[in-house]
């Protein structure tokens, strides 16, 4: 989904209209209306629109169409940069993950909002949340050194995943 539609979604969602928004922003309102029509966005004004809107499906297409990430995720820079060393990291973390998302979904599962949550139960999501972070950096730093040590063609591995999830219908 483009960044300009996920704008105007989630603008309506929160009951802004584009002058409003343009006016928390610092910006006019033909700002906001180029932007959801696919103009290219700066990215400070991005980071203010996605914090005014608190929209983590905004920051997230920001990402995938202009490739700069708004979301910051830390770069693991004190492990041995060994590939198979990595490779044993992203796979005691996908452990983790696993464990961490069976009891997310239990704690969760027929709850709707955070108000739903006791504060044990909030302060448990956040730990586990975190240990599905933990994954991240790890996988970003396996596709570094895969390319930078066997010539790993990243384009053509995210062609490859793009198609794939388009045939298991996960994207449009």
């Amino acid at each position: 989904m483009s960044y300009g539609r996920v704008l105007k979604q989630e603008r309506k969602k929160k009951g802004y209209s584009q002058e409003a928004l343009g006016k928390v922003v610092g910006i006019d309102q033909s700002r906001i209306s180029e932007f959801e029509s696919g103009h290219e966005i700066p990215t400070d004004i991005a980071v203010k629109i996605s914090n005014t809107l608190n929209s983590p499906r905004l920051k997230l297409a920001y990402t995938i169409d202009y490739g700069c990430e708004l979301i910051s995720i830390p770069y693991l820079d004190n492990v041995n940069e060994e590939i198979v060393t990595v490779i044993d990291v992203i796979i005691e973390e996908s452990e983790e993950v696993v464990l961490a998302g069976k009891e997310l979904k239990k704690l969760i599962r027929n709850k709707k909002s955070i108000d739903q949550l006791s504060p044990v139960e909030l302060e448990r999501v956040f730990y586990l949340e975190e240990q599905i972070a933990d994954l991240i950096p790890c996988l970003r730093l396996h596709f570094v050194l895969m390319a930078e040590v066997f010539n790993l063609d990243i384009a053509k591995l995210e062609k490859r995943l793009l198609m794939k999830l388009k045939k298991k219908n996960l994207i449009l």
